[in-house]
């Protein structure tokens, strides 16, 4: 319930690929703190026991809902960590020598060694030779020029896990299904993180204690669109299962390391086959973008498009995966680029792409939009305004709350980009303890107006109270419902308002997404068959032949076409825009000349 006042749309893909009778093994990427474990656990509809960190078992209220869950605490070696003594020079390829350091006193065997300099990888401790000098293991520091340089640094023990791996191995061999995170700690980077090889080891394990034990890999792809903001979207994706095969389990008995390896594959594959993945968030937003303005606009009859959740989902996979693999192409990075400066112009104008997309610039029909939408807006401003002003101090103090998180997470993480990660859990766990404050507040409040302002017997006014407690949460979340509505006619509004007195500048937009979408039409129809395997066959939308310079709808074949009330759907290019355009400018032009030359006959 709690995820779903949060999100404003949840999308479940692939519910059906889980396995109702077998062991299970959900892998899931980590971009959203502890709002991950519970998207899995709400829509997997299986008993799952999470790994999850020491530290989360110390944390108010996540700590109850751990329990509840029977989670498994994982003592994580980075939450450990310690500030070294003195400072680190680097001598050799695998040897550090430190200037005011205590190597014997604070340092192991084992133990990692994290520089306070980011283009240096972790090190793990070979040898201590003295309080000065330590001895890395291979292949040590490489390529990086950093010589006559101090760093600071901090100590990373190193932990002995066996007591986790036999707790899970247990479990797992007695049928209970585990969730896990193989990056490790949550992070908020455009691209998965290393899988670390725990998840091997436990599934490898337990197959090879328990012979009867199958065990199956599904990994949850967690997509958000704005992972922190209140009311955001999110796409839950569960792949197909990957069934360990007895083979990998024989080998793991004889070379564990290269078992593991081999699984350790096969997993990172799954994920990355649910998971979206880009080289930084300019590109991430890029595609994206490049995504939204492909999608067809609307049926030769007008008839809103309406793709199922699993179109949706496969078609943002499809221009991630083809990304990826037209990355070096100079037509796509001239197209990327003039999609970043269409999305710079959005910013400017405090508008979204839908916007542009929906605009019909007819003065009669804005009129005639605004003697609605203002109706509509004052309706809901009546209705939930005031619920609405009850909630602003929370929000605001949720809202400081998660900044000062994102701001801390970041400054301990080496992996985070801006700490996003932690802020809608930090929002959500706020809300929690402070929520049921609020409205013992406002409930007290309420009696105190109904004691001293209505002449009411005491058992009316406790009557009217309990009403009041009970109804409260139900008119709050109603209001939350008033307010993405607000929201959307707003932003319709607003986006009418700039067609009156940006006429122009809202044209050449609209020209400017019609051109930048006939580029991707035509990258897709050149290179998606280079892209991605089995292109023609397998994508979501296919393009129709028509005669020679008529429009081409695109459609998908008779045999696996996208239907609406059983016909086959299509849209058209907009590429005719361009002749309207010049037509209307040049209508611009002699009204201009026609008002200047009406001025100067007055002038004279």
């Amino acid at each position: 319930m709690l995820i779903n006042v949060f999100f404003k749309e949840i999308k479940v893909i692939g519910i059906e690929n889980i396995p109702k009778d077998e062991t299970v093994i959900f892998c899931g990427n980590h971009a959203n703190q502890y709002l991950d474990p519970c998207m899995i656990l709400a829509y997997c509809y299986q008993d799952i026991s999470f790994l999850v960190a020491t530290v989360a078992m110390r944390t108010p209220v996540v700590s109850w809902f751990c329990k509840k869950m029977r989670c498994i605490a994982v003592e994580r070696p980075q939450d450990l960590a310690k500030a070294g003594t003195g400072k680190l020079r680097v001598m050799s390829e695998c040897v550090v020598r430190g200037v005011g350091t205590s190597f014997k006193k604070e340092i192991m065997v084992g133990d990692t060694i994290k520089f306070n300099h980011s283009s240096i990888p972790e090190q793990i401790v070979e040898m201590v030779l003295s309080d000065t000098d330590i001895q890395v293991k291979a292949p040590g520091i490489k390529d990086i020029d950093i010589t006559d340089k101090e760093f600071t640094f901090k100590v990373i023990p190193k932990l002995d896990q066996t007591h986790v791996y036999e707790s899970v191995i247990n479990r797992l061999i007695h049928g209970q299904s585990i969730g896990i995170f193989p990056e490790g700690g949550s992070h908020d980077r455009s691209e998965m993180l290393p899988i670390k090889a725990g998840v091997s080891i436990m599934a490898l394990g337990a197959m090879a204690r328990d012979p009867n034990c199958k065990i199956s890999i599904i990994a949850c792809g967690l997509k958000y669109f704005k992972p922190h903001r209140f009311r955001s979207q999110v796409i839950v994706e569960f792949s197909t299962p990957y069934r360990i095969p007895q083979d990998l389990v024989d080998k793991y008995k004889t070379n564990k390391r290269i078992a593991c390896g081999d699984m350790l594959g096969q997993v990172e594959k799954k994920m990355r086959e649910v998971t979206l993945n880009a080289p930084s968030y300019k590109e991430l937003k890029q595609i994206y973008m490049a995504r939204e303005i492909y999608m067809p606009e609307a049926q030769k009859g007008g008839e809103k498009l309406k793709f199922s959740d699993e179109q949706v989902n496969e078609l943002y996979k499809r221009f991630f995966r083809g990304f990826n693999a037209l990355r070096g192409h100079e037509k796509l990075k001239y197209v990327l680029e003039e999609i970043e400066t269409y999305m710079k112009e959005l910013k400017t104008l405090n508008m979204e792409d839908n916007q542009v997309k929906n605009m019909n610039i007819n003065f009669l029909r804005i009129f005639g939009n605004f003697l609605i939408i203002i109706p509509k807006i004052l309706i809901f401003l009546v209705f939930s305004g005031a619920g609405l002003m009850m909630l602003m101090p929370l929000g605001m103090y949720n809202r400081y709350i998660a900044e000062k998180a994102r701001k801390e997470a970041l400054a301990k993480s080496s992996v985070k980009v801006v700490g996003a990660d932690v802020m809608a859990t930090k929002k959500l766990i706020t809300a929690i303890k402070m929520y049921p404050m609020l409205v013992s507040c406002f409930t007290f409040g309420y009696y105190y107006i109904l004691k001293n302002y209505f002449d009411l017997t005491f058992g009316a006014r406790l009557a009217w109270t309990i009403v009041f407690f009970f109804f409260f949460p139900l008119y709050c979340y109603v209001c939350i419902l008033s307010r993405d509505n607000l929201i959307y006619y707003y932003q319709l509004m607003q986006s009418r308002l700039l067609c009156l007195f940006y006429t122009e500048n809202m044209f050449l937009l609209k020209q400017m997404r019609a051109n930048l979408r006939t580029k991707i039409l035509e990258i897709v129809e050149a290179m998606g068959p280079t892209a991605i395997p089995d292109f023609d066959k397998s994508r979501v939308i296919k393009p129709q032949e028509g005669s020679e310079g008529a429009l081409k709808p695109l459609r998908r074949s008779e045999s696996d076409a996208m239907l609406i009330d059983g016909k086959p759907i299509s849209y058209y290019h907009q590429i005719e825009l361009n002749s309207l355009f010049e037509s209307l400018n040049v209508s611009f032009q002699d009204i201009t000349e026609y008002m200047e030359g009406l001025q100067d006959e007055l002038n004279f």
